[in-house]
């Protein structure tokens, strides 16, 4: 399905399948990442700290990935649906990349922030040898009014992102002109 999605020049160009290509794969890295978890939880596979968090951090990323692209693909749709006639300068294939920049952008901020906390609070990089789990490596409560801080930053922007014209200029910027009322 990649394949198709890549070898057509009219998959690549429109946004609605460049976000679709872009959910596709990251959700295929996602899957790839889940297995390998589960084949290192099944083997209890002890590693260092350094790689746990590296392991963590891209886990953690990957994850909160797929939500924050469904919602930019919905209000990709909402501009298709409430202005039929503009659509094709609203949504365009550079703003469907400035979008998947801000979706990575958004995404890596929990993760990148717990792991540079990990890198200055934590124990050495590289000296312990853990079995990988986030309770073990993010022992602190720190880590965990961190990451309930985020979810409800992902929560409000998910869920507000549609009804607000402030939000949509923000954090989607090939939205900037929608007012469907």
């Amino acid at each position: 399905m990649l394949y198709t999605l890549w070898s057509k020049t009219y998959f690549t160009e429109t946004p609605r399948y460049i976000l679709f290509s872009y959910m596709l794969s990251t959700d295929s890295l996602q899957l790839i990442w889940s297995l390998l978890a589960y084949l290192v939880s099944t083997v209890k596979v002890n590693m260092s700290n350094g790689m746990c968090a590296i392991f963590l951090l891209v886990a953690n990323m990957l994850t909160r990935i797929s939500p924050l692209n469904l919602a930019v693909m919905a209000l990709e749709r909402y501009a298709a649906i409430c202005f039929p006639l503009r659509h094709a300068e609203i949504a365009t294939s550079k703003r469907a990349g400035v979008a998947i920049g801000t979706i990575w952008i958004l995404a890596s901020l929990n993760a990148l922030s717990e792991f540079f906390l990990f890198l200055t609070k934590g124990p050495p990089f590289h000296l312990i040898q853990i079995y990988c789990l986030r309770r073990e490596l993010y022992e602190s409560n720190v880590y965990i009014d961190l990451n309930n801080a985020f979810t409800s930053i992902y929560m409000v922007d998910l869920s507000g992102g549609a009804q607000s014209l402030r939000l949509k200029e923000q954090y989607f910027p090939f939205l900037l002109m929608l007012n469907c009322e």
